[in-house]
Parts: structure tokens; C-alpha cells; sequence
């Protein structure tokens, strides 16, 4: 009856609503990211937030030397298997160690080991 209609008809109306401010929300990403700004929740290893812009990149240097020195490593010929070893062996935080060490992931759960 009428009850039926009523909530098939909010229904509809629900339906479209999602799908405009789906449509909005990736509107508004896709204009962000042609300005350049940087829109996912965490910064890659190796770079930090900026304080002013949460947008904007900037280098973390404590991290930004492990990544230098996996980089390093690799360009001598060193296998992904034995830096990974050597980084534990060193006893080098993981990734996400090193980001809950920060106060930036605390719901990581990881064995705390470099590896393939």
C-alpha cells in the first residue's frame, strides 16, 4: 500500500543522494591532486606530513636515510633478501615500527621484521 510506496520512494531518493555526493567527493580529489596536494591518510616512508599543510610532503630525515641506504644496497648489487637481513640484523625499525614510534599508525600490527 501507501507505507510501500512511501519507502520505496525514500528509497529512491537515498539512492540519489549517494550517488551525487559520490560524485562530489571524487570531484573534489581529483581537484585536489591536479593542484598537486597530496591526499591520502598516511605519507610514504621516508617523507612526513607538513605541520602547515597536511597536503604537502615534506622529507622525514630519520627515515629518509633508511630508504637512502636501501637504495644504496640494492644499486651495489645487493639482494632484496639479504638487505632486508641486514636491516634486521642492524636492528632498523620497520616501516611501520618507525610510523607507530611516531604516533602516526598505532593499530599496526606487524612481526616487527623487515622481509620480502
Amino acid at each position: 500500500g501507501i507505507g510501500e510506496i512511501d519507502v520505496a520512494f525514500k528509497e529512491l531518493l537515498y539512492d540519489f543522494y549517494s550517488e551525487d555526493l559520490s560524485e562530489k567527493v571524487r570531484t573534489s580529489l581529483k581537484a585536489r591532486k591536479a593542484k598537486g596536494k597530496f591526499i591520502a591518510c598516511y605519507a610514504p616512508y621516508g617523507y612526513k606530513k607538513s605541520k602547515e599543510d597536511k597536503n604537502k610532503l615534506e622529507i622525514d630525515d630519520e627515515a629518509a636515510e633508511i630508504v637512502r641506504r636501501i637504495f644504496r644496497e640494492y644499486l651495489d648489487g645487493v639482494s632484496m633478501y639479504q638487505i632486508a637481513k641486514n636491516l634486521n640484523t642492524d636492528k632498523i625499525m620497520t616501516r611501520s615500527e618507525y610510523a607507530k614510534s611516531r604516533g602516526t599508525r598505532g593499530d599496526i600490527k606487524e612481526n616487527n621484521l623487515w622481509e620480502l
